[in-house]
């Protein structure tokens, strides 16, 4: 009788070991795939209108140059809430990170769709002292 459990243990002990690592596998690969997406969706944003509208306007404006000693790299914040778009990309908020050549900050930009061209509504930034400079309003 004992040695009948002990068998039915050491099965039983294996199925539950298997049955663990797929579920673990399964698990891994969901969390692999959503990260993997996440990525990907940021990178295919950076070829968008809006994007491309969003960093002209911040290397192209005075304030900006001026408040940061001239702006030497604009960028989308990697993979951090920065983009947010909603009615089928008719809107958008970005959050940019720009380099100067004195400071850097946090520039967030929001664009609406109108008559099928990326509009820039408002924008300001975020001074790492947490200061705000409105830019367009």
């Amino acid at each position: 009788m004992m040695k009948r459990i002990k068998v039915w243990f050491s099965e039983t002990n294996a199925d539950f070991k298997s049955f663990a690592m797929r579920q673990r596998d399964v698990l891994l690969g969901l969390v692999g795939l959503f990260i993997l997406s996440y990525v990907a969706a940021h990178f295919m944003f950076l070829n968008s209108d809006a994007y491309a509208l969003s960093e002209y306007f911040a290397k192209n404006n005075p304030v900006l140059s001026e408040t940061l000693g001239g702006v030497n790299y604009v960028g989308l914040q990697p993979l951090a809430n920065s983009i947010k778009w909603s009615n089928n990309l008719s809107y958008a908020e970005l959050e940019l990170n720009v380099v100067g050549s004195q400071k850097y900050c946090a520039v967030k930009t929001y664009l609406e769709k109108i008559d099928g061209e990326w509009k820039l509504l408002k924008a300001y930034v975020v001074m790492p002292n947490h200061d705000i400079v409105i830019l367009k309003q």
